[in-house]
């Protein structure tokens, strides 16, 4: 949790761990001092961080910068209290320095972006192949997290095989879980079904968490529960060009 307020406070820029923790940790310790001599306004801030942060040892595993959005909230604005009492000067050098963070945090997530979508455009090409032969079942590697949902909502219904599952390598990812498929799969989902990674119903469709890694069951017991599994390896060039292999009839 303390490196997740920290890592907050840079931006998750892309610095080096120890830099990021010597840079965040003092600019809290300072904003923190500086908040505090403003009294009369301090304690919102921190009162608002505190009440955040709360729910967060729940998950277990609060890992990921989405478990610090609302604290982040918090932190800002004890920050921007501390600066606003330093003077005009050290407020434009702030927000200098967040521009120069936000930017170069943009041009490191461009490469995973770009990267993102290849994959994407490659495992939706495989899998529209893969229902042409009749084929309903994929499970994918080299995959990026949720992958049944990004094919589904990004992929016209006739290009598509149904009903569709697709499986990530990717622990507690997501999949719209068609009722045909809803017991026979059902054995890849998180237990129990709760938030995070659980289960989620709009409508009559159904967003559901596959187990996590420790939870997962092992590929021969997917391969024995569900014989007609079609295996793709996604395979990236080195070019930024990814292309999707059905290795189903080479697979031991």
């Amino acid at each position: 949790m303390i490196a997740g307020l920290v890592h907050a406070v840079t931006a998750y820029a892309p610095f080096p761990e120890a830099l990021a923790w010597l840079l965040g940790g003092s600019v809290l310790l300072l904003g923190g001092v500086f908040a505090v001599r403003a009294r009369k306004r301090a304690w919102f801030p921190l009162l608002w961080t505190l009440l955040a942060l709360l729910p967060v040892p729940a998950a277990g595993w609060a890992v990921g910068a989405r478990y610090f959005y609302l604290p982040a909230v918090g932190l800002m604005l004890m920050l921007a209290l501390a600066v606003e009492t330093r003077g005009a000067a050290v407020v434009i050098t702030a927000i200098s320095l967040l521009a120069v963070l936000g930017l170069g945090s943009t041009a490191t997530r461009l490469g995973e972006v770009r990267r993102y979508r290849a994959v994407l455009d490659a495992a939706r090409d495989a899998v529209a192949e893969g229902g042409q032969a009749g084929h309903t079942i994929f499970l994918v590697r080299n995959a990026v997290k949720d992958l049944d949902l990004a094919i589904k909502l990004t992929s016209s219904s006739e290009r598509l095989p149904r009903p569709l599952l697709v499986i990530p390598d990717v622990p507690a990812s997501f999949v719209w879980m068609p009722d045909a498929l809803s017991d026979r799969a059902g054995f890849l989902l998180a237990r129990p079904p709760l938030p995070p990674s659980g289960a989620y119903r709009f409508g009559g469709q159904h967003i559901m968490g596959l187990a996590r890694r420790e939870e997962a069951p092992e590929l021969d017991e997917v391969l024995a529960r569900l014989p007609e599994l079609r295996l793709i390896e996604l395979v990236a060039d080195g070019r930024g060009q990814v292309t999707g292999r059905d290795l189903t009839e080479s697979r031991p």
